[in-house]
């Protein structure tokens, strides 16, 4: 049986950058080994021991960690005053998952957001960003819905029941080859989603999980941020602006659906900024990202 004594001090003098860190061997006697994990911050320190454990072999993933199936006769340690020293190479290292697909984000519990944002850490990621579909033919979805003129609009979050790319609705219990086994009922989905009796208790039940996400992601030292595409609304919404608000056929803005110097257009913005921070106050970053659409007409 192998024995370490591992000492795990911050020094925030010692260390320039706030997520740097070393790990050094101390002399002591006896034969286990004395190990000290330094760094500038307990952030930096956390990474510290993710670095030596995957020097021993371990592997982190966003679907978990994966250990050695044989179990090691010997540590892998640094050198007598030859301490490992790192930092990471970039500020900013993180993930920007697309949540409208049944494969990422769209159909997370609580407890899959705790395990992905608890793997992001694993891995050293410091910053999640995620950006929000409002867009037409209903495809809006629930995580930043707002109201506008006193209309609301259809929250689109994806289930196996929904409709859009590369799948059709179809119930879980026809799935072949045993993929039916997997699912507890005829609909997959968040249960912020198959749960919710109407499109307004869809955007509470999701921006309530949401919230609690990026809370959480808060306590793990994750850097947050969420946005969407200030110049495409919900088909509900556009119905309820004033026909002068509409782009003209020469609009500057190549495939908005609302003149962003209209009166209507601030409007909406403050409206969404406004439902955006009340909903998530806890984020670090606003992104107000320009629609694909934009890139490839302009």
């Amino acid at each position: 049986m192998l024995f370490i004594y591992a000492a795990l001090v911050t020094d925030r003098q010692k260390f320039k950058n706030l997520e740097a860190y070393e790990i050094s061997e101390q002399s002591g006697q006896g034969k286990a080994s004395r190990i000290q994990f330094a760094a500038a911050t307990p952030q930096a320190l956390l990474y510290a021991v993710f670095d030596f454990l995957e020097r021993q072999g371990a592997f982190f993933g966003l679907d978990g960690e994966v250990y050695p199936l044989e179990p090691s006769h010997q540590l892998n340690l640094p050198s007598a005053g030859d301490a490992w020293q790192a930092q990471p190479r970039f500020g900013t290292r993180g993930l920007v998952p697309w949540p409208d697909f049944l494969n990422c984000v769209t159909v997370y519990n609580r407890e899959d957001w705790r395990a992905y944002l608890e793997a992001m850490v694993r891995m050293r990621f410091n910053t999640l960003g995620v950006h929000v579909y409002t867009t037409t033919n209903q495809w809006a979805e629930s995580f930043l819905s707002f109201e506008y003129a006193g209309a609301g609009h259809l929250a689109y979050t994806d289930t196996t029941a929904t409709n859009r790319w590369g799948y059709l609705p179809q119930r879980t219990s026809r799935y072949g080859m045993g993929g039916a086994d997997y699912f507890a009922g005829e609909v997959f989905g968040a249960e912020a989603t198959t749960q919710a009796r109407n499109t307004f208790e869809a955007e509470e039940l999701a921006q309530r999980l949401w919230a609690e996400a990026f809370q959480y992601a808060k306590q793990l030292g994750i850097r947050t941020g969420v946005g969407f595409e200030p110049y495409q609304v919900p088909d509900e919404i556009y119905r309820a602006t004033p026909p002068e608000s509409h782009p003209a056929a020469d609009s500057k803005i190549p495939g908005s659906r609302i003149d962003p110097e209209s009166v209507a257009a601030k409007d909406i913005l403050e409206a969404r900024l406004a439902n955006l921070l009340e909903a998530y106050p806890m984020v670090d970053y606003v992104w107000l990202w320009e629609d694909e659409g934009m890139s490839w007409a302009s």
